[in-house]
């Protein structure tokens, strides 16, 4: 059935570019901090501001010891362990391999255990004079070290569903999983991953400017930075309200290169714009599988049961459908702190009633069918029946209502950032963007042109896959005859 479904998708052009569009934009909303990122992916240099902030933070705990010894007061062993672990930094980077052994060889741990403040005082002393000491060039990770435990799920997960699927006829154990069973084991795999990536991460914040950095490099040093090197919230005031690169007139000393041009705080826009698919994507996906289960559930119990419970359901259904979805949404929203969890939440429980009423005319149609008669003489009990013999033929109008759903989730995101009532500040979103530049609309066009065309981009893609998907799934629909 699948690949019935994708060989009639790729005889349409228009759905396989729409197809290809919203997998561009879900690959970018994944892989993100990959794309634009003011951090490098390597970077190799002496950092002397790293081994000045190990110095920095050796020194004070060490004098904050001696000064509680001298006290008489205990010292927390979190900070014995923190010194220690900033002296071993300091040796690595020393180039001296004698004053690496020597600061290297100290018993740090015994030294406080047993009060022994002349070797405290005298260690001080010592850390003083590495200031100025030639350090070694090494190579630093700095963008894999600010990278979420959520990054690394999604960003692992669509690997290793190709790597199973290719590997599938080569491993025993796989020959006979289907391509469900794929996507669990994917889902384990990734999650195991993410543990370990955590667990063996050690820094989560990076304050260090590396591009200026890379300004004033020696002879040898280098860096990688993503293909669009700002950050999602990277504020460069200097260059605020920029205009694209394309259409600059005249450039300015030292003047960084925006395609998309920045907004009126000097954020990059084209990195914003990367970001800010994530968020569309996350509560297009999100809010609609909320409202799918809530709507499959309500409307197979209305259609399979019927007398009073599917009165009963009906009439709140109804009822759901005389509020205007949106001014309901604004409405809760305003009771609310802006959050994308909420969003995600308020147009998933918003949303059902359609889902409601598709799933209990298709339980109305099929329930009397002779599958569900067998199944029922049987003794198969009412949930089996429901949920493993009615719902997989009866889904096919839940799909089309799901794809066209997750556009109007998209724009109902959008329409709430826009507003003010969508995800807090600083997070990118397109609406946000969008709110941007309505002030001024002439001079700072792109920030509404570029976000306003990727969402009408989205949305008309996800239309056209759903039209395709009716003519496909609905017989009876006069595309599809």
């Amino acid at each position: 059935m699948k690949m019935e479904i994708w060989k009639k998708l790729k005889q349409d052009n228009m759905s396989l570019v729409s197809f290809w569009i919203l997998f561009l934009i879900a690959l970018a909303a994944v892989y993100a901090p990959l794309i634009a990122n003011n951090k490098p992916f390597v970077i190799y240099t002496q950092n002397r501001l790293l081994y000045i902030d190990f110095l920095d933070n050796a020194q004070g705990n060490a004098e904050l010891i001696v000064s509680r010894l001298e006290k008489g007061e205990t010292v927390p062993k979190e900070t014995v362990e923190l010194t220690e672990k900033s002296l071993k930094n300091i040796a690595a980077f020393l180039t001296d391999e004698t004053m690496n052994q020597k600061l290297g060889s100290y018993p740090f741990s015994e030294w406080v255990e047993n009060k022994k403040l002349d070797q405290l005082n005298a260690l001080r002393l010592f850390l003083s004079s590495l200031r100025e000491s030639p350090i070694r060039k090494r190579f630093f990770f700095p963008l894999f070290q600010i990278l979420q435990a959520n990054d690394i799920f999604f960003m692992l997960l669509l690997p290793l569903i190709f790597f199973l699927k290719l590997m599938q006829k080569k491993i025993k154990f796989l020959k006979s999983k289907s391509f469900w069973d794929l996507i669990f084991f994917s889902l384990i795999l990734s999650l195991a991953f993410t543990f370990l990536f955590t667990a063996l991460k050690k820094e989560k914040f990076d304050p260090y400017a590396y591009k200026k950095m890379a300004f004033s490099f020696e002879k040898g040093e280098w860096a990688l930075f993503p293909i669009i090197p700002f950050g999602e919230n990277e504020n460069i005031l200097t260059e605020s309200s920029q205009t694209p690169a394309f259409f600059l007139e005249k450039e300015r000393e030292n003047q960084q290169f925006h395609v998309f041009g920045t907004d009126t705080n000097g954020r990059d826009v084209l990195a914003r714009m990367v970001y800010g698919a994530r968020i569309s994507m996350s509560v297009g996906f999100v809010s609609v599988g909320i409202y799918v289960l809530l709507g499959i559930f309500i409307g197979a119990l209305a259609g399979y049961f019927g007398g009073a419970v599917d009165t009963l359901i009906s009439r709140l259904i109804e009822i759901m459908i005389c509020f205007p979805v949106f001014f309901l949404i604004l409405t809760v929203m305003a009771f609310l702190r802006p959050s994308i969890f909420n969003i995600m939440v308020i147009i998933g429980l918003t949303g059902w009633p359609g889902i409601a009423r598709l799933m209990r005319g298709e339980f109305l149609r099929l329930k009397n069918q002779e599958f569900v008669l067998a199944e029922k003489a049987l003794g198969a009990s009412d949930f089996r029946i429901m949920f493993r013999h009615i719902l997989p033929n009866g889904i096919q109008p839940i799909i089309i209502s799901a794809t066209f759903g997750i556009a109007g989730a998209i724009l109902t995101e959008s329409a709430l950032s826009f507003l003010g009532f969508g995800v807090p500040q600083p997070t990118a979103s397109w609406g946000d963007i969008l709110n941007n530049g309505r002030n001024n609309i002439y001079k700072s066009w792109w920030l509404t042109v570029f976000p306003g065309f990727f969402i009408f981009l989205t949305v008309t893609a996800f239309n056209l896959i759903g039209e395709k998907l009716r003519d496909i799934l609905d017989p009876k629909s006069s595309r599809g005859r």
